[in-house]
């Protein structure tokens, strides 16, 4: 649902699946059937999100349109019948709504977070269990773009409150804020301090810096539409330190990362850098999300609980920041959604 320019990764992503795109949803029509013949195949047809969600031969619907639009279509899709992909960043509340409706119709929901399903995230957790850091004492991630500094931002559903009132901080620092969970274990975190560092002079934020207490660590993490472009993460340990470059969108093929330890020099008065580095080759992580839908879709897998949960609390996470920046970076603590959920 929606010809977004995002969308045409994720056409790629379940053309290389095995999957097919086989309609494709827009409020112009003419522009569904043209990203259809550019971006889908021919078996692709053009129409409108109502149509879409009618049409029985539609398993999984993935909809990228902007936050302010997602959750309505969600719980339509749900109730329809598919499963989603909802893009990021999600809201508690509309993404809760979805959730008691996949539930009830017995369908799958996720977010739209690559890199958690990569062979890489899966490869690293052992690393880190093996003991090659040591003990875990902190956690930092960022990631920046060029967005404001290259003319786009003013045009960009990212500078309209209406449509995405986070951000830089639902956008960018979303995945930082996933990969301080993915280290804490998913634990809930206890509290958040986040700080707009643009000086409020944007409609939304265009620069963010933010700390988590989780899991008995704190992440850091920092979001900019100001900078060169960067998707750097590490865990730190007590005897090392993991490092990814490209966290968010690594290379298509081989994925790697290292552990970077400090030693005295071979003269005692220098310092030298030890590198373990480690790689592994398998499917982009956007076509392992796309495959992970598709054994849902066929019934391989029964829907699991564990991600629209991992959605809502990293939406909880987003929230809890973006309430403390309104407050000049007060301590807000983290409502638990699941907990939330059972309640409702």
């Amino acid at each position: 649902l929606g010809v977004a320019f995002i969308s045409r990764k994720m056409a790629w992503a379940v053309n290389q699946s095995g999957a097919e795109v086989r309609y494709v949803g827009s409020r112009d029509p003419r522009k569904a059937s043209l990203f259809c013949s550019e971006w889908a195949g021919p078996w692709c047809t053009g129409s409108t999100y109502d149509e879409v969600l009618q049409q029985t031969g539609v398993d999984v619907v993935y909809i990228p349109v902007p936050s302010g639009l997602r959750w309505d279509w969600a719980e339509r899709a749900c109730r329809a019948g598919k499963h989603v992909v909802a893009e990021k960043p999600w809201e508690v509340k509309g993404a809760q709504r979805a959730q008691r409706a996949c539930e009830a119709a017995g369908v799958q929901l996720m977010d739209a977070t690559y890199f958690v399903h990569g062979d890489r995230l899966r490869a690293m957790r052992g690393w880190v269990d093996q003991g090659r850091i040591g003990e875990v004492r902190r956690v930092t991630a960022a990631a920046g773009s060029s967005l404001l500094l290259a003319g786009w931002y003013p045009d960009n559903i990212r500078s309209q409150p209406a449509l995405e009132p986070t951000g830089a901080l639902g956008d960018l620092g979303w995945y930082c804020i996933r990969w301080v969970l993915w280290a804490a274990r998913w634990e809930v975190p206890r509290a958040v301090r986040c700080w707009r560092t643009d000086g409020g002079s944007e409609p939304t934020p265009v620069d963010v810096q933010g700390m988590i207490e989780v899991a008995g660590i704190v992440g850091s993490f920092e979001a900019s539409f100001t900078q060169a472009k960067r998707q750097t993460a590490e865990v730190v340990g007590t005897n090392g330190t993991l490092r990814v470059d490209d966290f968010i969108i690594p290379n298509l093929g081989e994925t790697k990362w290292n552990i970077r330890s400090l030693e005295t020099g071979s003269s005692k008065f220098d310092t030298a850098l030890a590198v373990q580095a480690g790689s592994v080759t398998g499917p982009p992580e956007v076509v392992a999300l796309v495959q992970r839908m598709n054994q849902a879709a066929v019934g391989v897998k029964a829907p699991d609980k564990f991600w629209p949960r991992l959605g809502l609390l990293t939406a909880a996470v987003v929230e809890a920041c973006a309430e403390s920046m309104a407050q000049d970076g007060s301590r807000v603590p983290v409502l638990d959604p699941d907990r939330a959920h059972q309640e409702l």
